[in-house]
């Protein structure tokens, strides 16, 4: 009888083993492949919000170049002759910038110093696309004339000298691109001349956020408008 009981059970077990098995296995590859759906709708999902980034923050997209000025310095600046301006880059890199800004002054007063300066940036954005915070690097041409003594207001006589210098430089900076051509940019230069030549030979004051002493130089943009092309 014992013997008949055991034979049963195993019979039992070995016929419903199976199909206990066919149940849950099923459930269990079902669940398996609705997470692997959910990781892969999650990285589909992050993926498509770093291009939606990129594209909604991209107005350069389509430009080649800019040209930009700062036209309350030319207005708002009246005992001088004050104007900066320059030209941008767009296409050669879509993370970065090549820029050449221009700087000249021109005072009024004969006996004032004139002073051209023309930049190469090149400006590096942190951001994902050309718009945002941008490091940079860049040299300097600068010519310096004017009087070189000590001059007294009634002596009509003094000497005149003129210098050229070539810098180096780094700086930081912040630009806005519109998508309707139009941009704005502000930011901070400071470098050293290279030449032997002394600048402070030269007898003049510093001007509009534009320093140069003891051959280091430090200019400062805020109101430097532009259109791209």
């Amino acid at each position: 009888m014992r013997k008949l009981v055991v034979t049963s059970l195993v019979l039992f077990l070995s016929l419903t083993t199976p199909l206990i098995a066919v149940e849950v296995n099923p459930e269990a590859e079902e669940n398996s492949t609705l997470e692997q759906m959910d990781k892969k709708t999650d990285k589909d999902y992050s993926s498509q919000q770093i291009i939606y980034k990129e594209i909604r923050n991209n107005p350069l997209e389509s430009k080649t170049f800019g040209i930009e000025f700062n036209f309350v310095r030319a207005i708002i600046l009246t005992e001088h002759l004050s104007l900066t301006g320059g030209i941008s880059f767009f296409n050669i890199d879509r993370d970065a910038e090549i820029a050449f800004p221009f700087y000249y002054s021109k005072p009024n007063d004969p006996k004032g110093v004139r002073i051209f300066t023309i930049d190469c940036h090149y400006r590096y954005f942190l951001g994902l696309t050309q718009n945002g915070f941008y490091i940079s690097a860049l040299t300097r041409l600068a010519n310096f004339s004017g009087p070189t003594d000590e001059i007294n207001s009634s002596d009509e006589s003094y000497s005149k000298d003129s210098m050229t210098e070539f810098g180096i430089g780094i700086g930081i900076g912040y630009r806005i691109f519109s998508y309707k051509r139009v941009y704005w940019g502000t930011s901070i230069s400071v470098g050293k001349y290279l030449l032997s030549k002394d600048i402070n030979t030269f007898n003049f004051t510093n001007i509009d956020g534009n320093e140069n002493s003891n051959n280091k130089f430090f200019t400062f943009e805020l109101l430097k408008f532009g259109w791209s092309f």
